[in-house]
Formats: structure tokens, C-alpha cells, sequence
């Protein structure tokens, strides 16, 4: 097998993106009688096929609806002929009930379309969020929940969004990225390319030690390409200068190779931080399912971040999908089932690819192999 280098965090660059402070938080608010919310982007699908689009879901911040206002969802073309706005056509929609109990404050809701629309993954298209045929109720208002990564400095031209006041559309690109996921009629889920759906409780908290249960907390994952990787990034540290650890490579239980981490060097006042490990360099092989753990080995406490994204259908608008998530276990025993809806923040850099050729000579150790360890 012969490779190429890389040099690439996997399973995906959204999970750096939660590295760097993404949240999910509101966004547009609907609080005029003619005010629209349009979230414009390319259509990615789990498996990169095309399909036919039945619903979409969405999250709200706020909802004020006493005065009995209901919301109308549609999908549009983008416009051609005028700048970050959809054409006005609704080509497929369905009007949200005032009583609606997913008509609500923090509340997911999912609006099934009265037709299907058929797309190509990539294909450039428009959600848009406004009032029902009745128009806006009372003082009525609703609010539209957006991810932030919290950097003015990295702002998103595509996907985007866009607000109309009744008269003009104007685009807002910047930190805000939408968080509309597409659900299809066969089952899969789709979202905006490059906007992952995360959920009001983006991040979750895990601090334990050698003494807790569980005491090691890994993400699984299958690989789907043969590659190498000689790093780990993860969100978290040590709460002590004591708390050293290991980072673990298994497949099912069998320990292919590991790290041990000095408490020293991950410790400090606040441990939401974003760390690199030096990994020896090992071969994944594809159609193989792995665990990347981290393991205390004091009964001073790690502490790991993962983010919570809400749902299932939710979790596959994420490379790798539903089979990629966290696991855990207590002094070695079995691996729990994997979270339906929380991912680790572990992700693997990954420095070579096979390029499928037939390449002699010996190389180094993959699935199946002996131990490799070492410590930084």
C-alpha cells in the first residue's frame, strides 16, 4: 500500500469549530408585521447523494404567541438577479399552528412540507421563516436559533442569512451560521454544507478520575478510508497538576497504542482549552470501528467537553453520523452503547492516506497489531 501525505482533523472540522467556542444561540427574531428570516446555503446530505426533501427542522430562542400568531416555512430557489435573498417563490411550505406544541420557547420543531422536494447534494437553496397567511398577531414575536462561534474575526459568507423588513432583504453574513436541518423521504438528514445542526445544550461536561465510574470516556468511531494519524486534538485538561492521564487507541478492547500525559503540562485556571498530543504514528484500516479513550490515571480528575447536538437525525448532519459518538466504561470492563446525540470533542490528525496502490516493504503497525506506547 503506498501513501500520501495529509494533513487533516477528522471525523470532522466541525468538532474545531466547537474547539473555538461555537454555541448555539439566538438569532432573528420575527417581531414586525412583515419581517421574513432566510437561511440560504448548498445542500449536504449524509451520504452525498441527492433525495427528496419532506421536512425541515428548526430550534427557537424566545416565543411570544398570546396574540395567536402562527408561522408559515417554505423552501425557495436563491435568487439570481438580487444579492443574498430567495426569490420570493415558495415552492414548497407548510403553515406552523399557533397551538402547535413544538411552536414553543427552546422548542425543536420539524414542519413536513405539503410536497417533497427533490434536490442534488450541493444544490444552492432557501429556507425561509415568516407569519402565516394571517400575518403577525398581537405584539407577537419569535425568535430563530442560529450557532455562534464567538469571533468577530470569522465571519461566514455561505451559509447565510438574510432579513427582510417588508421592503428590503439584507444579508448578514458573520457569525452566525444556521442551524436548519433537512430531514428526506427515506430516512436520511441533510443541512446547510458546513453547518452542522447543534442544539441549546452544545456542550457537555465530563470530569472523573481513576476512581469515578466511569473512569474513561472515549469517542467511537468507524473509519472509511485506509490512513494514518500521529495526533489527537481534544477540548479539556486537568484540573490538577497531578491528574495525568492516558490516551488510549483501541479496537474493541484490544489496546493498539497509547499516550501518557504529565498532568503538568494540561493543567490550568480554566481547562476549556484546546490541546494537541503527539500520537505515534498508526495505521487505521477502513471498515474498522475504533475508540480513542482518555484514562486518568490518578484519582485527580481530567475534564473532557463533548457536544450535545439534540437529536439523532441531528447527529447525522455530522461526517461519520450516529456511529460516531461517545462510549464509556468503568476499570476496563465493557464498552457502554454508543450516545445517540453526543459527540466527544476528540478529533484525530490525520497525516496519510493509502492511495489504493499495492506498496512493499513492512510499514507501520495497523488494527490487530502490537502495543505502541510512549509519553509527553
Amino acid at each position: 500500500m503506498a501513501w500520501s501525505n495529509t494533513s487533516f482533523l477528522w471525523p470532522n472540522n466541525q468538532i474545531l469549530n466547537q474547539f473555538l467556542g461555537c454555541t448555539n444561540t439566538a438569532g432573528y427574531t420575527l417581531n414586525g408585521t412583515t419581517q421574513r428570516a432566510a437561511y440560504m446555503g448548498h445542500v449536504w446530505r449524509e451520504d452525498g447523494a441527492g433525495g427528496d426533501i419532506t421536512a425541515a427542522a428548526l430550534q427557537f430562542g424566545t416565543v411570544v404567541k398570546a396574540g395567536g400568531s402562527g408561522i408559515r416555512l417554505s423552501l425557495q430557489n436563491v435568487s439570481t438577479t438580487a444579492n443574498q435573498q430567495p426569490d420570493g417563490t415558495l415552492d414548497q411550505q407548510v403553515d406552523i399552528a399557533n397551538g402547535n406544541a413544538n411552536f414553543a420557547t427552546n422548542a425543536w420543531l420539524t414542519g413536513t412540507f405539503g410536497s417533497a422536494r427533490t434536490v442534488s447534494h450541493g444544490d444552492l437553496l432557501a429556507f425561509v421563516v415568516q407569519w402565516d397567511g394571517a400575518g403577525r398577531l398581537g405584539s407577537d414575536t419569535v425568535n430563530i436559533k442560529s450557532v455562534s462561534n464567538l469571533y468577530t474575526s470569522m465571519e461566514v459568507l455561505r451559509p447565510t442569512q438574510a432579513s427582510y423588513n417588508g421592503t428590503t432583504w439584507t444579508a448578514s453574513p458573520g457569525q452566525l451560521i444556521p442551524a436548519i436541518r433537512f430531514d428526506f423521504s427515506d430516512g436520511a438528514s441533510g443541512c446547510f454544507f458546513g453547518a452542522p445542526v447543534f442544539a441549546t445544550s452544545v456542550t457537555q461536561t465530563y470530569s472523573y478520575s481513576s476512581s469515578s465510574s466511569p473512569d474513561e470516556y472515549a469517542i467511537e468511531f468507524p473509519i472509511a478510508f485506509d490512513c494514518k494519524f500521529n495526533g489527537v486534538a481534544f477540548y479539556g485538561g486537568c484540573l490538577s497538576n497531578s491528574a495525568d492521564f492516558d490516551v488510549c487507541l483501541y479496537q474493541g478492547t484490544t489496546l493498539l497504542a497509547s499516550v501518557s500525559c504529565d498532568g503538568n503540562h494540561f493543567h490550568t485556571t480554566y481547562v476549556n482549552k484546546l490541546n494537541y498530543i503527539h500520537f505515534p504514528e498508526t495505521e487505521l484500516e477502513a471498515g474498522t470501528t475504533y475508540r480513542i479513550s482518555f484514562k486518568p490515571t490518578t484519582t485527580n480528575q481530567i475534564r473532557l467537553y463533548a457536544m450535545d447536538v439534540g437529536s439523532a437525525n441531528n447527529m447525522k448532519t455530522f461526517p461519520a453520523g450516529t456511529a460516531c459518538a461517545l462510549t464509556s466504561r468503568t476499570d476496563a470492563g465493557s464498552w457502554a452503547s454508543i450516545s445517540t446525540t453526543i459527540r466527544p470533542n476528540i478529533a484525530l490528525h490525520i497525516n496519510k492516506i493509502s492511495d489504493g496502490a499495492s506498496a512493499g516493504g513492512g510499514g507501520i503497525p495497523r488494527g490487530g497489531s502490537s502495543n505502541l506506547r510512549s509519553r509527553i
